[in-house]
């Protein structure tokens, strides 16, 4: 039996509309700015497909971001409440933006006004697809009749359990995030170097090695699935990618040919994190020991 609450999460968690509407998630919209244009980014789309999205930031189109404020959250979260659903909101990584401290602010200001309710905002220490993971585990276990309260000690409980480890080939994009310098973007594209980056405990970006060429990089992805997996087989892997599917594919032919996953799920990379990770991101996401 479902539970009678919802789980919430936002737009970075890259879910598509189909896992979205099967698993009842509910997204909020966030925005994103492309030239003089601004656009809302949600699963069910966003006015501009992700490969008209990649195209314009590889044709040096100017991309920027904005984080949810508390009035958005409210906006959303209140209609939810007057039809007198509880609610568990899991949240884009507080070390990589504000939307978690907005929402504590606007979850704040609910529960005075709605005291019958229940509201919980978790901070995910994820981004992306790891969030998105994190999102989706516990809506399967909502749907299987997890409680609210067993629901919120799971999420807390396997945030860390989340290993993010992902690749990422334009190196131009992260200059212009001003993540690495013009020089160490220069140097590196010219000898093939590929930066693979994890998070932290703190849901931090961090730069854990630099591999000269795709392939071994790609190799080291897949390695770190094999050492650091709870399950051998790993139950589920998730793949993300930023407007090359060939390289995912490059990605999960490994991971099926030598056995590592029981299931994997293959989604690309949406407007929010691709503006500043850009073409050529790519990622692997499975429950294991977290470390560098």
């Amino acid at each position: 039996m479902v539970s009678d609450y919802l789980i919430v999460t936002d737009a970075t968690a890259d879910l598509s509309a189909e896992i979205t509407e099967k698993l009842d998630i509910r997204v909020i919209p966030m925005n994103f700015m492309l030239g003089d244009k601004e656009y809302l980014f949600h699963p069910s789309g966003s006015g501009i497909s992700l490969d008209g999205f990649y195209e314009a930031i590889d044709a040096d189109t100017p991309v920027s971001t904005s984080q949810i404020v508390p009035s958005a959250y409210v906006e959303f979260f209140e209609p939810l409440l007057k039809e007198k659903k509880d609610i568990i909101y899991i949240c884009f990584s507080s070390g990589l933006s504000g939307c978690y401290g907005a929402s504590v602010i606007a979850v704040d200001s609910l529960r005075e006004k709605y005291p019958d309710r229940r509201i919980t905002t978790i901070d995910s220490l994820c981004a992306s697809i790891g969030e998105g993971m994190l999102v989706y585990q516990a809506a399967v276990r909502r749907i299987e009749g997890m409680d609210y309260d067993e629901m919120i000690t799971y999420i807390e409980n396997s945030r860390r359990k989340m290993c993010h480890w992902f690749l990422v080939k334009d190196l131009n994009q992260l200059k212009r995030g001003g993540r690495i310098s013009p020089l160490e973007a220069a140097l590196g594209t010219t000898l093939g170097i590929v930066p693979v980056i994890s998070t932290d405990d703190e849901g931090k970006l961090v730069v854990i090695t630099k591999i000269h060429g795709l392939k071994k990089a790609i190799r080291y992805l897949v390695d770190r699935l094999r050492n650091d997996s709870f399950d051998k087989p790993a139950k589920l892997v998730y793949i993300g990618h930023g407007h090359c599917p060939e390289y995912a594919k490059l990605i999960e032919d490994e991971i099926k040919n030598e056995g590592l996953a029981q299931e994997t799920v293959t989604l690309q990379i949406g407007p929010v994190i691709g503006s500043h990770v850009g073409s050529g991101m790519c990622a692997v996401l499975f429950e294991g020991e977290q470390y560098a």
